[in-house]
């Protein structure tokens, strides 16, 4: 058996049902009826996002996001949507978990992270997040990120750093992952899976820690300053040891 060939008998293993009837998919109502009840006609739409729809997910470690669109003419900051949002689940007995930009809660034994978004006046598409961990708010364009990932045809190798990530218990949020990984791969060529693996597995372990990952959306947005110095360095020494395995079977599993 040849590397790639290795890789892609764990992608079939992980690979996750995406279509209109899949299980993740029947939590919307049940979704739009819990932020109806928080924010009530300030809500406009809830829509699946992340991994599910860039069909970056891994059946390991799938989870769905669901973007939770705010009126443009809302009068409560992104910050405080977000908190808010925090304690009506809390209040539900949902046991909410504090992510970046989104607060996960597990639902019908299912993992789902909300994204509560801001739609900004005269400018269709552009959201308002909260970067929890930086405290401040930022703009950007969520189905920009979606088009991207897709049109970068590296959903393969995407979904196998996934599960090397998830594997080695790193603190690495998918979207900094997966423009770390588009950008890595440029230029390489698409279906060699073990070469390009190995090329991202190079580009952590020596320009990961000192380039800055912009968001193609919003020039102003840092996605590296989603994590720290240390956490940086915890992927490069993780990626540095991973390199010295050689064996594919030491590497993802």
């Amino acid at each position: 058996m040849t590397a790639d060939d290795y890789l892609r008998q764990i992608l079939a293993r992980e690979a996750v049902d995406d279509g209109p009837g899949a299980p993740l998919r029947l939590l919307e109502a049940e979704i739009v009826q819990i932020l109806g009840d928080w924010i009530g006609s300030a809500l406009q739409e809830v829509a699946p996002g992340g991994a599910f729809e860039k069909g970056t997910a891994n059946a390991s470690g799938v989870a769905i996001d669901f973007v939770a669109f705010i009126t443009p003419d809302c009068p409560i900051p992104i910050e405080a949507l977000y908190e808010s949002l925090h304690l009506h689940l809390h209040a539900l007995g949902l046991d909410p978990v504090r992510r970046p930009v989104s607060i996960g809660i597990r639902l019908d034994d299912m993992m789902v992270d909300i994204i509560p978004a801001r739609l900004l006046p005269g400018r269709p598409s552009e959201v308002r997040l909260y970067n929890e961990r930086r405290e401040c708010g930022f703009d950007t364009n969520m189905l920009w990120h979606r088009h991207d990932v897709r049109s970068a045809g590296r959903a393969e190798e995407i979904r196998l750093i996934k599960l090397w990530r998830d594997q080695n218990r790193l603190e690495l949020p998918s979207l900094y992952l997966e423009f770390a990984v588009i950008a890595a791969l440029r230029g390489k060529p698409p279906g060699a899976l073990a070469m390009n693996l190995w090329s991202v597995l190079a580009h952590f372990s020596s320009l990961f820690v000192a380039r800055a990952a912009i968001d193609p959306a919003n020039a102003n947005n840092f996605v590296s300053d989603m994590l720290t110095t240390a956490e940086k360095q915890q992927v490069k020494s993780v990626a540095q040891a991973t390199m010295a395995q050689r064996a594919w079977q030491h590497i993802v599993v």
